[in-house]
């Protein structure tokens, strides 16, 4: 790979690397930087038939530009055991702290963007590094406004102030610093628990949405970090509010902010009117939107049979599906200092004789 001073890199399972591939073309078309993946279900011995499939979807451009890292580069032997005391969801997430470790211990990068993988680029990234310039963290707010309504607000409360789908880093005393907290935070606590009905939450007392609540503590925990000042340089349906896209001279814009990379969380294929599944949006009418979502769409629709592979840590060996209790049984087991398993996949069976998950009185896990 070239040696250079800019990169990016991100997170994806197989079934989700036809939108990062999508993703890197688009961002492609303003620049050249190398782009490194870390493919969460990928094991080292996949790694070169990766590289060599997505060569062949991707541009001339992207030669020599590529790196592919495996949980296993990061982890270790280790990464067996978040396999199954994390959901395909929690683990990617976790995995993006895995990347941003990667990226200061073995590599030569001075500044990099994590971006995640449902991401269309619509500008040079230029001005989200002139935005890191001076300072060791980016991070991209969900608003950089109170919400119209406190409910509006609230909803941050639960998914946290920063969204963990843009994250810039320099290279630093104080980025490693918090590199190095982010892997140990992510590595066990990187739980999506609104999912879960209040019994089945990991903390009784408080939510935790995969990293963006750990994200809320980086300012007051580390110095020289920035907070996006531009929407557009991580636009979702979270901050959107009532403006509507608008294409000026070739470039997308929301109201007067520039878009750099928009965000489609949520994307739905078969419900063009709709901006994402966690919105009530309707953008049925506006040719804008339209346009951009027959755009993704269009890209996508090449690479589906390519990377169509089921994520292989949702069962059993023996083909039963792991339920979110025996991962959250088998996580509070290893917390506790407990043995553990050589292969917690081996069968349902198995597991529930070495490890029953803990019951439920009056409301209340046992601690």
């Amino acid at each position: 790979m070239k040696t250079t001073s800019t990169a990016i890199c991100s997170v994806a399972t197989l079934d989700y690397l036809p939108r990062l591939v999508v993703l890197y073309k688009s961002i492609l078309q303003h620049q050249h930087i190398p782009l490194f993946i870390l493919a969460a279900d990928i094991d080292p011995q996949g790694v070169a038939g990766l590289t060599r499939q997505l060569y062949e979807v991707l541009p001339d451009s992207a030669s020599n530009n590529l790196k592919i890292i495996t949980p296993f580069d990061i982890y270790g032997e280790e990464a067996t055991q978040m396999r199954f005391y994390y959901d395909a969801f929690e683990f990617a997430t976790a995995c993006k702290a895995g990347i941003h470790t990667w990226m200061q211990r073995n590599s030569t990068i001075d500044r990099w963007l994590f971006i995640d993988s449902d991401i269309l680029c619509f500008g040079s990234l230029d001005p989200i590094f002139d935005a890191l310039d001076g300072h060791d963290i980016l991070l991209t707010p969900h608003l950089n406004k109170p919400g119209q309504t406190l409910l509006e607000d609230m909803q941050f409360l639960s998914a946290g102030a920063f969204n963990g789908g843009v994250l810039g880093v320099r290279r630093s005393h104080t980025s490693q610093r918090f590199t190095d907290w982010y892997l140990k935070i992510l590595s066990c606590y990187c739980l999506n628990d609104p999912a879960l009905p209040w019994q089945e939450r990991f903390f009784q007392s408080s939510v935790i949405f995969v990293d963006q609540r750990w994200l809320d503590l980086v300012p007051a925990y580390f110095p020289d970090v920035a907070i996006a000042p531009n929407r557009g340089f991580n636009l979702g349906h979270w901050n959107v509010g009532q403006d509507r896209l608008e294409f000026r001279h070739g470039l997308l814009y929301i109201d007067k902010d520039k878009i750099t990379l928009l965000h489609l969380s949520g994307w739905l294929e078969d419900q063009p009117g709709r901006l994402s599944r966690h919105s009530s949006l309707d953008w049925s009418n506006d040719p804008e939107w339209t346009k951009v979502h027959n755009l993704y769409r269009d890209a996508l629709a090449p690479l589906k049979d390519l990377f169509n592979m089921p994520y292989p840590f949702n069962t059993y060996s023996d083909g039963t599906k792991i339920p979110k209790t025996h991962r959250r049984a088998y996580l509070r087991h290893l917390l506790a200092g407990g043995t553990r398993l050589d292969n917690p996949f081996k069968m349902r069976s198995e597991f529930e004789r070495a490890l029953a998950p803990r019951p439920v009185v009056s409301g209340y896990r046992w601690s």
